[in-house]
C-alpha cells in the first residue's frame, strides 16, 4: 500500500515538517545532521510495525501518515498518544508519564491499524549493518541456501500434484491441440532446455549436460503434439519456484560482481548459499571480505532476498563505508531491485550527493523544506 504523506508538528519542539512522498521511483530525503532525517524512516517503521514505543520516546506534538487507502494521525500529550486511524481512536496511556518507559511495548490494542497494515511490509536497513559478533554475511549465505532448498520443495510439492492429476488430464479433451503448431512446440521445448542449463550454471538443477532436443517431425501426430505439450506446460509449473530464485540469484551476482567486490567474484551452490573466490581462484573466507564490501553485501542481500513484493524500503545512509564508485552506482541497483520487487516506496535518506546522482527531482531536502515553512509563517 503506497506511502503518500508525512507531516509532523514541532519535531524537536522546532521542527515542522510536510513530505510528500510523490509518483518518482525512489523517495531521497536529504539534509544536515539534526534535521531528522532517520528521525522519519523510524516514524514510518513504527507505525506500520504497530509498535509506538519509539514515538513515546520521541519529542513531537503531532503527526500524520497518509497512505493511498487510510491515514494515521498521532497526537502527543502528557501521559498518552492519541491515535487516529480514518474514524477510529484510540488512546495509548503511559503509565508513569513519558519519564517512566522501562521496557514497555507501546501498541495499538484493537484490530483497526492491522485492517490495513496485515498485507503490508516494511523492510528498515538502518545505518549500522554489521556486527562484529556475528558473520553477517556466512548468515546470508545459509539463508540463500535455504531458500534454494524451499525453492525445490515447492517444485517438488507441484511435481506430485500434477503427477497426481496426470492420468485425468491426459484424457481431457483437446480443445485446444489443434491451435498449437510443431513450430510453437519445438521453441517452447527449446526454452526449458536453455533455462535448465541457466539453472545448472547456479547449482540449481543437477543437470550438467543438457542437450538441445530437436523434435522428429516426421512421426508427430496429434496425439504426440497433445503429450508433448502437457509434458512442456507441466516443466513450466514445476519450473517457476526455481525461475523464481533464479531471477533474483542472476541479479544479486551482477549487482555484487559489477559494483561490489574487489578482486574476487562471488560463485553459488546448493551447499553453500554463495561463496567467493579471488581472481586467482582460491577460495575466500566471509571474513576477509573488507567492511565496505559486507556493508553493501548485506544490503543488496536484504534488498533481494528479504523484502516483499509492494512493500516498503527504508534505507539510512546507505554512503556509509562505501567508496564513492559504489556510492554511483547505488540507485541504479535500487531500481533493478525494485523492477523484481516490485516496492510500493523506496524511501532513502543520506548526505550523499553521489548517491543522488542524476535524481535531484527525487530529492526532499528537509533544509530547505523548514526554510519555506518559516518563510510562509509555520
Amino acid at each position: 500500500m503506497k506511502l503518500k504523506n508525512l507531516s509532523i508538528s514541532n519535531l524537536f519542539g522546532i521542527l515542522n515538517y510536510n513530505i510528500n512522498f510523490c509518483d518518482s521511483d525512489v523517495n531521497v530525503i536529504t539534509a544536515p545532521n539534526g534535521y531528522g532525517k532517520t528521525v522519519i524512516l523510524n516514524v514510518i517503521n513504527s507505525i506500520i510495525s504497530n509498535d509506538f514505543s519509539y514515538l513515546v520516546s520521541l519529542n513531537f506534538e503531532s503527526l500524520s501518515l497518509e497512505f493511498k487507502n487510510f491515514t494515521i494521525t498521532v497526537e502527543k500529550s502528557k501521559n498518552s498518544l492519541n491515535v487516529k486511524i480514518n474514524e477510529t481512536n484510540e488512546v495509548i496511556l503511559i503509565p508513569g508519564g513519558f519519564d517512566d518507559l522501562n521496557t514497555h511495548k507501546f501498541k495499538l490494542n484493537s484490530n483497526e491499524l492491522s485492517k490495513y497494515t496485515d498485507n503490508m511490509e516494511v523492510l528498515f536497513i538502518r545505518d549500522q549493518r554489521i556486527s562484529s559478533n556475528i558473520n553477517l554475511v556466512k548468515k546470508a549465505a545459509y539463508r540463500l541456501r535455504d531458500l534454494i532448498n524451499s525453492a525445490h520443495l515447492e517444485s517438488a510439492k507441484i511435481s506430485q500434484e500434477l503427477d497426481g492429476e496426470f492420468i485425468m488430464r491426459l484424457f481431457h479433451p483437446l480443445d485446444n491441440i489443434s491451435k498449437t503448431s510443431i513450430d510453437s512446440l519445438e521453441q517452447r521445448l527449446l526454452g526449458i532446455q536453455d533455462k535448465l542449463i541457466n539453472y545448472s550454471k547456479y547449482d540449481l538443477v543437477n543437470m550438467k549436460n543438457i542437450e538441445h532436443n530437436i523434435i522428429n517431425r516426421g512421426v508427430v501426430t496429434n496425439n504426440n503434439m497433445f503429450l508433448l505439450k502437457l509434458y512442456l506446460d507441466d516443466m513450466l509449473l514445476k519450473l517457476e519456484p526455481i525461475d523464481y530464485i533464479f531471477s533474483k540469484i542472476k541479479l544479486f551476482e551482477n549487482i555484487i560482481n559489477e559494483s561490489v567486490l574487489s578482486f574476487k567474484r562471488i560463485l553459488f551452490s546448493r551447499d553453500d548459499g554463495f561463496y567467493f573466490i579471488s581472481n586467482n581462484g582460491s577460495k575466500i573466507d566471509y571474513d576477509l571480505l573488507s567492511s565496505g564490501e559486507k556493508n553493501q553485501l548485506i544490503m543488496i542481500f536484504n534488498l533481494i532476498f528479504n523484502s516483499h513484493y509492494h512493500g516498503i524500503v527504508l534505507i539510512d545512509e546507505p554512503e556509509i563505508s562505501l567508496h564513492v564508485s559504489w556510492q554511483s552506482n547505488f540507485i541504479n541497483s535500487i531500481l533493478k531491485i525494485k523492477n523484481i520487487n516490485l516496492f510500493d516506496n523506496v524511501v532513502i535518506s543520506t548526505h550523499s550527493p553521489t548517491i543522488i546522482g542524476n535524481h535531484w527531482d527525487w530529492v526532499c531536502d528537509l533544509s530547505d523544506l523548514l526554510e519555506s515553512n518559516y518563510t510562509n509563517g509555520n
